[in-house]
């Protein structure tokens, strides 16, 4: 199969619902000769932040002479996003080659585990790229959950638990104390375990585990990173850490909350130095943390108008996005595009983002999981400056058209409008200094 191919058989492995067991899972790489134990890994879980955090230790072991794999997950644009080394997309012909392997050994499973899952395919795919391509280290990130994701099946030498909140209800729990308990099951024994800053719900359960096998853990704290400027591309904060001087950083990603991830990584690496990672130098942090940038996380597309994308798509990335937004441009009027998928706690997005704009340009993601415009309307309600669209292209060229001088187009909702919304803006006619 070509690549075209390969990429529509993958995409069309059935959907099944989420297992409580990494069975399947470990038997498909013991097949495979196990090359999950082959690579040092850092695994990455949470519910916000962990592939802003990801992105941050992959760049910087890049940048300090390291040959980084970097494995994530949903993809933007290209399906190779997800699988890279040292920021080159894998190729082509690698995904054919590796979907092949995969789906050989696939075959073999005893019937009574069934075949894998379109995730777990892809996982084992990042696992074989990596020892193939004898990575020094690679960063995992974490699909949903922790417990029984797919990448679960790993023993890495430092996990990472970004910001925990309510997301993927269905599959994870009701409470931020079930969440928790999934997130933490990536903590293994022994492993040390960086915790990003956490609600005292979430943080409990994170300590109750690490303390029962035993892993070490560093827990970051809000009051060691200080906020000091935005110049409209950058923002720079000062950072304490615990074995050195306070470093004051630039950062490209943009977000108040983007300090929390920044802190997080720089935590994890202080652990990488202690393990033997002498490469790594304050002058390589700061090189890389300053030219990092996660697609879709906050991320200016243009400046005039001013268009910036987020991802943001539920309650917690909602209101660290509107915190954000109110904080750099707190005059500015903000118009927003939105289009989300029902499987989400809309209104719980919908409460912040309310505060925060002056209208609302809804549309329809090309999504099956979509809520249409005219659904979105009524969760928005009538007493909410709203017009309704049927695609994203539609509602893009009527909110440009409409925006006023000095105002803001924000596009929020989805990860999966991220792509369709870059490439619309790029055929709309309209005056546009990419940042």
């Amino acid at each position: 199969m070509n690549y075209e191919e390969t990429l529509k058989a993958l995409h069309s492995i059935p959907r099944q619902p989420k297992g409580y067991t990494l069975e399947r899972m470990e038997a498909l790489l013991s097949l495979l000769g196990h090359p999950e134990k082959k690579r040092r890994f850092i695994h990455v879980a949470g519910t916000n932040g962990k592939g802003s955090v990801s992105k941050l230790l992959a760049t910087t072991l890049q940048k300090s002479g390291y040959k980084a794999g970097l494995f994530t997950s949903p993809y933007i644009i290209d399906f190779r996003e997800r699988i890279q080394i040292n920021e080159t997309l894998i190729a082509k012909e690698a995904v054919c080659l590796l979907y092949e392997e995969v789906m050989l050994k696939a075959a073999l499973l005893p019937r009574a585990l069934g075949l894998p899952t379109e995730f777990e395919v892809v996982t084992a795919m990042a696992f074989l790229y990596f020892a193939q391509s004898t990575v020094d280290i690679a960063v995992m990130e974490v699909g949903i959950g922790g417990l029984y994701d797919a990448t679960n099946v790993l023993t890495p030498i430092l996990s990472v638990v970004t910001p925990i909140s309510f997301d993927h209800q269905a599959q994870l729990g009701d409470s931020l104390s079930a969440i928790a308990a999934h997130k933490a099951g990536i903590i293994k024994k022994g492993v040390p375990v960086v915790c990003a800053p956490q609600k005292d719900e979430a943080l409990s359960i994170l300590q109750e585990v690490a303390k029962e096998v035993e892993a070490p853990m560093v827990q970051c704290h809000k009051e060691d990173v200080v906020f000091t400027s935005f110049d409209g591309k950058k923002q720079r904060a000062l950072f304490t850490l615990g074995h050195h001087e306070p470093w004051m950083m630039s950062l490209s990603l943009l977000g108040l909350h983007q300090l929390d991830n920044a802190l997080t990584a720089l935590r994890a690496l202080e652990i990488l130095m202690d393990k033997g990672f002498d490469k790594i130098t304050k002058t390589c942090i700061q090189e890389a943390f300053a030219k990092t940038t996660w697609t879709g996380r906050m991320e200016i597309l243009q400046d005039h108008p001013l268009c910036i994308v987020d991802g943001a798509h539920n309650e917690d990335g909602a209101l660290r996005l509107v915190e954000s937004m109110k904080f750099y441009y707190p005059k500015a009027p903000v118009y927003i595009l939105l289009g989300m998928l029902k499987d989400k706690d809309v209104q719980a997005v919908l409460r912040p983002l309310k505060t925060l704009a002056t209208k609302f340009y809804l549309h329809t993601p090309k999504d099956p999981r979509a809520l249409t415009a005219e659904e979105l309307s009524i969760l928005l309600g009538s007493e909410t400056s709203h017009e309704c669209h049927q695609d994203l292209a539609e509602a893009l060229v009527e909110a440009l058209n409409t925006l006023p001088e000095g105002g803001i187009l924000l596009a929020c909702g989805s990860l999966y409008s991220i792509g369709p919304l870059k490439e619309a803006l790029a055929k709309t006619p309209h005056e546009k200094t990419i940042s």
